[in-house]
């Protein structure tokens, strides 16, 4: 199951623990990936 389902599964059934930690974890990836396709551009351009 995607994670963002899980989130609204976990948030809609009453586990707002579960959902906020699936949240943050979602929110990390993100802004993971969004860094490492950052560096592999700038990468890119001086060469």
């Amino acid at each position: 199951m995607p994670l963002p389902v899980r989130i609204f599964t976990a948030t809609d059934t009453g586990s707002l623990f579960s959902g906020s930690a699936l949240a943050l974890v979602l929110m990390a990836t993100t802004l993971l990936v969004l860094l490492a396709v950052s560096r592999i551009r700038t990468t890119a351009t001086y060469r």
